[in-house]
This record gives structure tokens, C-alpha cells and sequence, in this order.
């Protein structure tokens, strides 16, 4: 019977640790809302197969074998000319938040890579004019909390803790506010509720969207005020040009008549110095006789 040396158990030793430890952390990968991304492992692994699954439920999401790679849910995939250089990575084609999961790289049932998909948090500038509503974007399934800060100030107040189903906000905002899942509606913004609007997850308080509001111009009803103003003038000035229009066609027709008269006068005087000439040559003609 032939025993193994020491140097035998060294070897076997040191290939079971280098070829079968599993995974000691997780890694914590960013994705932005809607767009690609990948979740890296290295391991020689062909023959074999190699598979990432949800680390809870060890449901499969895509798998390599020596022949294929396969999907087998939607939005996933694995590259057969990577796995057989080694390469095991796992492309996400479009990251969003029903895929934040822990996804565990498994070969040859050990996982050699357990990472957990976070989503980025997305920024948005909103210009706004008063009394317009402002619509918040919750779009996660999860319970949150919506936080507000003034452009003046540097702490955090809070609107609302919101789910599905309902929103709790403060008194403040109680009357302002209402759920349409997955919105939340703030109702008729002033200049004062300029500032930035936090949607912050629950349970790991991760913020999920930051707007960046501001509120300037004219409100709905200060414009209508000033339409209806102008409309005024541009009657009072329309009544004021239609009254001098009149008066001047009455002066108008008030110097035709004094015209007229004059003329009359004229005339009347014309024949009346023609008449006193008359009268005169008369008198003189009869002297003479």
C-alpha cells in the first residue's frame, strides 16, 4: 500500500483553495437607470458550467456550457466566446430598479463572485412657473420618504413617507398633496417652494431621484390679470379714438355750416353793397335832372 508524501498533500491542498473558494463579499455594483451593465467574473470555468442566479432564491437568470449560452429570463445575457477565455460576466442590458438584486457567478455549484446591482441616483433640473404642479417620480416599488430644501437652507425637511398605497405627509403639505402611484403631485407651486425634491429609499436609504426645482416667472393668475388689464386699455384707447373721431366729424360738419353761413353772409352783403351803389347812382342821376 503506498501512502502519499507530504509534497502530495501540499499539491491537493493548494488546488482545493485555488480552485474551489467560494466568494467572501459581496461587490457593490453601480448601474444607471436604463442603460447597460456588466457583472465581472474571471474564472476558468469550460467545461463546466457556469451561471449567475439570484443569490436568494437561486432562481437562474443566464448559464454557459461548452456548447451555449442561454438566457433565461429577459434583460440578460452571457457571452459563449468569453466564458471559454474565462470570462463568466453577466451583461444587464437595461439596468432598473425591479433588477436590484444579489447575483451570485456560479461554477460548478460555488459561487466565485456574489454582487449586488444598486441603481445610481438620478438628477433633474425642473423649471417651473407658479401654479403649475410639480409631479415626483417615485418609480420603485418599495416603500420612501420624499425630503425637501429650500434654496436658503441646508437641512432636510420631510414631505411624506409614501408606498403603494397611501402617502403620510405633514401638515404642511397634507392639503398640497396626493398619490397617484408611481407619482406624487405637489399642487400649485410658489417662488417659495424652490429648492430640491429627494426621493430617498426606506430601507437602505439610498436617494432614487433628485430634483433641482426652481419656480420663477408670472403665476396663471397674475398673467390673466395683466391680459385682462391690457384688454381694458386697449378699450378705454379704442373709445377714447372712436369719441374723438366722432367729435371730429361733428366739428367737421359744424365748420361746413359755419362755411355755408359765411358764405350766405357774403353773398347777402355782395348784393346788398350792389344795391346801396344802385340806390346811390339813382339819387345822384335825379339831382342832376
Amino acid at each position: 500500500m503506498k501512502f502519499f508524501s507530504i509534497h502530495h498533500c501540499v499539491l491537493i491542498f493548494l488546488t482545493l483553495i485555488f480552485t474551489t473558494a467560494p466568494a467572501s463579499a459581496d461587490v457593490t455594483i453601480w448601474g444607471r437607470l436604463h442603460q447597460p451593465v456588466t457583472l465581472t467574473c474571471k474564472h476558468d470555468c469550460a467545461p463546466r458550467v457556469a451561471k449567475w442566479n439570484d443569490l436568494k432564491t437561486r432562481s437562474v437568470f443566464a448559464q454557459c456550457d461548452e456548447t451555449s449560452c442561454s438566457s433565461y429570463k429577459e434583460g440578460y445575457k452571457m457571452s459563449h466566446d468569453q466564458y471559454v477565455k474565462g470570462d463568466l460576466s453577466l451583461t444587464i442590458t437595461a439596468a432598473d430598479y425591479s433588477k436590484r438584486n444579489r447575483y451570485a457567478c456560479e461554477c460548478g455549484a460555488i459561487d466565485y463572485s456574489i454582487q449586488r446591482l444598486r441603481i445610481a441616483t438620478v438628477f433633474s433640473a425642473v423649471q417651473m412657473r407658479p401654479d403649475e404642479d410639480l409631479l415626483l417620480d417615485l418609480s420603485v416599488p418599495e416603500p420612501v420618504k420624499v425630503f425637501y430644501r429650500s434654496s436658503d437652507s441646508a437641512d432636510d425637511e420631510l414631505i411624506c413617507n409614501v408606498t403603494q398605497s397611501s402617502a403620510q405627509c405633514s401638515s404642511k403639505y397634507t392639503s398640497r398633496t396626493s398619490l397617484h402611484h408611481p407619482q406624487l403631485t405637489l399642487r400649485g407651486v410658489t417662488s417659495s417652494d424652490s429648492g430640491t425634491y429627494t426621493i430617498q429609499n426606506t430601507e437602505y436609504n439610498e436617494d432614487i431621484h433628485v430634483y433641482n426645482v426652481s419656480v420663477t416667472g408670472l403665476s396663471k393668475g397674475m398673467i390673466t390679470l395683466i391680459v385682462l388689464l391690457l384688454l381694458l386699455l386697449l378699450l378705454v384707447i379704442s373709445g377714447i379714438i372712436i369719441y374723438g373721431c366722432i367729435i371730429y366729424m361733428k366739428l367737421k360738419r359744424r365748420m361746413k355750416e359755419v362755411k355755408r353761413i359765411i358764405n350766405q353772409i357774403e353773398s347777402v352783403n355782395k348784393y346788398t353793397a350792389e344795391g346801396q351803389r344802385e340806390i346811390k347812382k339813382l339819387i345822384e342821376s335825379r339831382g342832376e335832372d
